[in-house]
């Protein structure tokens, strides 16, 4: 991909002549590592518009964009296994082709996982490093986890940056499963309560309205207001459900690939639950922290992290973080930078301070983010314990209103009997 950029020299004045050229590169983070490489200070950088990239349409590619972040979520268990298997075997003094062939072969290794070996293999064997072979595999892996196998290789300790990027994928899936947990029980019980009622509303109730029409008496009001909701969920609730499945998706999508858009949805200071920024901080400065640690500078690891940070919710620490990035580039302080006081609090920018200063850094980063994910644990397991009962409490109400829109005209019929 070639990139456009707009730079001044490292060591020139803020007033020095801007330098425009083209940088090719695979991805942002890459060609601004070149031309600092160069002596240059990108003060913008965008990739060019070439005729290929006018023939994809902009809502398929942010669709297949979304795909493609879903899948690899849902891999990153498998993904994880794939590299704590693969690091084992360098580390054992296995070549990494003869690595890749054996999980390619393995009999107790997904389908998935063996096709995957196979064509990082293949690539391998046509002269390419891994880093780019797992470029081609956008539904397996991340840019964070091509840039830390990029520099892995070039300082020749692939191993142990293996052995990071597992830690990194195993971390992001405790929480999740955490989230995962805590909110299946209500998920359950809340389908099944509305399943019922809807049942109830549209099949039973129904029927004795019928009976009470033919005798020639009234409807009970509530049970005329039941049987009309039921009737409306059933018409138009998976419609409104799956239209605004459709619309968070692509909202995600667009927030994610578009930099202008996170920032003017950020702007709009929307509220954004406890657990939620907590969660999306650790990941935030525990991806940082192990860029840094295999080598990455402050400024690439920082646009990296930001990438993983997804969700619409999430949205504004990502615009946040990419403006601080540019912000440190351009000369200020890390502490000053992340200076939102929304996802960075007073504390939090004291801490950057001194890792900033004392040179421990990754070890701050790191420190914060098991913090903050132990606060997230703790929230989550409070949400847990208050919306088992209140969902149980809510669906208990609803079954009761539906249960007495039957027997009011139960008993119309035996005061007339």
């Amino acid at each position: 991909m070639i990139w456009r950029y707009k730079a001044i020299p490292i060591d020139g004045a803020p007033t020095s002549r801007v330098v425009r050229g083209e940088q090719s590169a695979s991805t942002g983070s890459e060609a601004r590592a070149l031309l600092r490489r160069a002596g240059l200070r990108v003060l913008e950088i965008k990739p060019t518009k070439n005729r290929s990239a006018r023939t994809t349409p902009g809502l398929a590619s942010t669709v297949r964009a979304a795909v493609d972040r879903h899948l690899r979520e849902r891999r990153r268990l498998h993904r994880s296994d794939f590299f704590d298997s693969l690091g084992t075997m360098l580390a054992a003094g296995v070549t990494l082709e003869s690595a890749l062939g054996t999980l390619s072969s393995g009999a107790k290794s997904g389908r998935a996982s063996r096709v995957l070996a196979a064509e990082l293999r293949d690539s391998i064997r046509s002269g390419t490093t891994l880093a780019e072979a797992t470029e081609t595999c956008p539904t397996w892996f991340d840019s964070v986890d091509t840039a830390m196998i990029r520099v892995g290789e070039q300082q020749g300790e692939l191993t142990r940056v293996l052995a990071a990027i597992v830690r990194r994928h195993q971390r992001a899936s405790v929480i999740g499963s955490r989230v995962a947990a805590a909110l299946a029980y209500p998920a359950v019980v809340a389908t099944v309560g509305v399943g019922v009622v809807v049942f109830l509303s549209t099949r039973v109730l129904p029927d004795l309205r019928g009976v009470l029409a033919g005798a020639g008496i009234e409807t009970p009001l509530l049970t005329t207001a039941v049987i009309a909701t039921g009737q409306s969920l059933v018409r138009f609730g998976i419609p409104v459900a799956f239209t605004a499945i459709i619309a968070v998706v692509l909202l995600t999508a667009l927030l994610a690939r578009s930099e202008r858009a996170a920032r003017v949805f950020a702007s709009m200071r929307w509220p954004i639950p406890v657990p939620v920024r907590q969660v999306g901080l650790a990941r935030l400065f525990a991806t940082t922290s192990e860029m840094l640690d295999v080598g990455i500078p402050f400024v690439e690891a920082l646009r990296g992290a930001a990438h993983t940070v997804r969700g619409v919710l999430l949205s504004p620490l990502r615009a946040c973080t990419l403006a601080a990035a540019d912000q440190i580039e351009q000369g200020e302080s890390i502490a000053s930078s992340l200076d939102d006081d929304k996802w960075f609090s007073p504390e939090i920018q004291r801490m950057l301070m001194i890792g900033e200063s004392s040179g421990e850094l990754p070890d701050i980063l790191d420190r914060l983010a098991k913090r903050l994910e132990r606060r997230a644990e703790r929230t989550i397991d409070a949400f847990s314990r208050a919306i088992e009962p209140t969902v149980i409490l809510v669906l208990a109400f609803f079954v009761g209103l539906v249960v007495m829109s039957a027997i009011l005209p139960l008993i119309r019929l035996q005061e007339m009997i």
